[in-house]
């Protein structure tokens, strides 16, 4: 028994800041947990290493693991229902 290594190198993880704006923060954000959402959906794990909650915003860095289509498909999704994904800055 092992680690497979095909599947082993299929997996990746990228940091990414999430801003949750003024609306966004006040309505959709409260009420749903959008990162479990996103864990669940597309089958990533985020481990957030940073938040901060400010009076008309919230953000969020995260480190995203999982199959990079994954990923990509888990960014998109986040980013379609109205929160600002950077993956440009450094941490």
């Amino acid at each position: 028994m092992g680690i497979d290594k095909d599947v082993a190198t299929e997996y990746t993880s990228v940091k990414v800041h999430l801003t949750f704006p003024n609306e966004l923060f006040k309505t959709y954000s409260v009420i749903e947990p959008i990162i479990y959402e996103m864990n669940n959906i597309h089958d990533v794990v985020a481990n957030i290493s940073w938040s901060k909650l400010d009076i008309d915003r919230a953000w969020v860095v995260l480190e995203v693991s999982g199959v990079d289509s994954e990923i990509d498909k888990a960014l998109l999704w986040i980013q379609s229902i109205g929160v600002i994904v950077d993956l440009t800055k450094s941490y």
